[in-house]
């Protein structure tokens, strides 16, 4: 079962040639990592781009948002 989170996270990323991974992030004050990535998809949204990445730390589920437009992450849902 899947929970709608839609809260601010802090992720550091990893950017490489022709790929972005987050590798890890800070929601309140847990630190999850250890990801990996699972799915990447993207959703267009007025100007910005949105950026979705289905990941888990090996326990869980998470589907993170980028928002290209505002340079924000979003915890969307955790499973």
């Amino acid at each position: 079962m899947y929970t709608r989170i839609h809260e601010p996270i802090a992720v550091c990323v990893q950017f490489d040639r022709h790929k972005t991974a987050p590798l890890n992030f800070k929601w309140g004050h847990n630190l999850y990592g250890n990801l990996q990535t699972n799915l990447i998809w993207r959703q267009r949204r007025g100007k910005a781009m949105l950026i979705y990445f289905g990941v888990n730390d090996g326990e869980n589920y998470f589907k993170l948002m980028f928002n290209s437009e505002t340079l924000e992450w979003w915890l969307e849902e955790t499973g």
